[in-house]
């Protein structure tokens, strides 16, 4: 893509004649958070980031931001932006990757929009993101319109019988078994032993009954989160949103087989995070990277730290055991406390043509390494570091990109995948989905994944085989996770917006 182009390369669905946006034709994920505090302070995606001399904060985070758009693949240059400013309302917005913000809907306030001081009528800004030009165009929306007090709106199951208002995903009915109003910039967190987290349009966090769609627990989250999360701390799974400044969680109830409906909202546990602190949600529990050669695990209220030795950086934690890696496969596992090692190395396959050229972290006790080989191959190879034992090892053609995707995991899950690389920590297996293929979500039984013309893929696993199939109709909806249930039909969850509303829907297999 080329970042300079003053026409983005964007489908040409999205834009009329006007120039204006059709706001339901903007991919539905990701969104990306921003935050502008009291302060002056911006972060994208809860990690602060600099602010230069010539730009205002917010400038500096949508700009960030555009920097996002273009690279995240299958989003057709284009994201969704959930930017919060210092009064705590959210602006949802449309970033292109040459800069272009336009907003899609209304804000609930009455103020002038966050972003004014860095809009006069239409403001270019250029910045220089991994040696090229990107430039920030901001378009001055229309003014707010005043809205009407109205009483929060209690999260009620639709029931059976709600239409998705998209084509559903293969193999699934577009009539829901449930649906249910959700926050519309906040996704939802889905996993596949039946886990429903989500936040309401009155950021209440809700865990839902994955059968009927019920609140059977829910807490008030904090008016400036743009976030949510399933975690671990201290050994419990917990819900856990995140400012700039604070991390709160609540432990989540123990399953039962006959769910109860919530009854009130639950206190969370309030952390404050050390400043210049980077938080992270890669592994199971939340890691902060500090950059001073340290980092913090959370633990009740307290955020001790720990050293990471030079030439590494911590990759991910389980509770409070932190995996650090350096770039040619050395590791440790540390803890606060303890007294840094020299490592150890991970062994390189007989075939492989020098170091590793990524060296990618999956959990506290699994590491999956790629290393070059002759004529352009790669050989991906999965650790497992308590054993030392190599469990699977995948040699692939010089088409498949597998060191510039990002990890994309399935919460709740041994899967996660790497590119055109499916990955099994719990079988010890390495699947190849298809050379031109990018994974963009996992969910149970299926990978949804982009190939070159950026056209949405399902691809079905079984074992180690893998079947692709283009998904055909204009606008198709994708699930944020897939749930399996034992004598019942699947259930895939999709977001859509219906009315006035982002609804989940509970989409049944056929």
């Amino acid at each position: 893509m080329n970042s300079t182009s003053p026409t983005p390369p964007l489908q040409s669905a999205l834009w009329p004649e006007d120039g204006s946006i059709i706001a339901s034709a903007v991919p539905v994920y990701p969104v990306i958070p921003i935050e502008i505090t009291d302060d002056g302070q911006a972060t994208v995606y809860g990690r602060p980031i600099t602010v230069p001399d010539d730009l205002t904060p917010a400038a500096a985070a949508l700009a960030a931001a555009a920097a996002e758009a273009a690279l995240i693949p299958g989003t057709a240059d284009i994201v969704r932006v959930a930017a919060t400013d210092p009064s705590g309302t959210t602006w949802p917005l449309a970033v292109t990757a040459d800069g272009r913000v336009l907003q899609l809907t209304e804000p609930v306030a009455t103020h002038r929009p966050w972003f004014w001081p860095a809009v006069a009528a239409v403001t270019a800004v250029v910045l220089a993101v991994a040696g090229t030009a990107i430039v920030l165009t901001l378009r001055r929306p229309a003014p707010p319109q005043p809205v009407a007090a109205t009483a929060p709106r209690p999260l009620t199951a639709v029931g059976s019988g709600a239409n998705l208002p998209r084509p559903a995903p293969p193999g699934f009915a577009e009539t829901a078994t449930w649906s249910v109003p959700v926050h519309p910039t906040i996704p939802p967190v889905v996993t596949a032993d039946g886990t429903v987290l989500v936040v309401t349009a009155d950021r209440d966090v809700v865990l839902l009954d994955p059968a009927t769609g019920q609140a059977i627990w829910k807490a008030k989250t904090p008016r400036s989160v743009t976030n949510l999360h399933l975690t671990q701390i201290d050994g419990r799974l917990c819900a856990a949103v995140a400012t700039t400044t604070t991390l709160t969680y609540w432990p989540l109830p123990e399953r039962s087989s006959t769910p109860t409906p919530a009854s009130g909202e639950t206190e969370g546990v309030a952390v404050a995070l050390p400043r210049q602190g980077r938080l992270t949600w890669t592994g199971a529990s939340p890691l902060i990277e500090m950059p001073d050669q340290t980092a913090a695990v959370i633990t009740g209220q307290s955020t001790p730290r720990l050293d990471i030795p030079v030439g590494a950086a911590p990759a991910v934690v389980q509770n409070q055991t932190v995996l650090a890696l350096s770039d040619q496969g050395r590791w440790w596992h540390l803890t606060p406390g303890t007294t840094l090692t020299t490592g150890t190395v991970l062994t390189a396959p007989h075939s492989a043509n020098g170091g590793p050229s990524r060296v990618q972290a999956l959990d506290v006790d699994h590491v999956l390494a790629v290393w070059p080989a002759r004529k352009g191959r790669q050989i991906a190879v999965l650790h497992q570091l308590s054993t030392g034992r190599r469990q699977a090892q995948l040699t692939l053609g010089a088409t498949s990109d597998l060191r510039t995707p990002a990890l994309v995991t399935q919460p709740g899950s041994t899967r996660s995948a790497l590119g055109p690389l499916l990955i099994d920590t719990g079988a010890g297996r390495l699947t190849h989905l298809g050379a031109t293929l990018t994974a963009a979500d996992v969910t149970a039984g299926h990978v949804y994944a982009t190939d070159t013309q950026n056209r949405p893929i399902d691809v079905i696993v079984t074992g180690t085989k893998a079947r692709a199939t283009v998904i055909t109709g204009q606008d198709p909806a994708l699930p944020v996770g897939v749930i399996t249930r034992p004598g019942a039909p699947a259930l895939a969850l999709v977001l859509a917006d219906k009315v006035e509303d982002r609804l989940l829907y509970a989409l049944p297999q056929t």
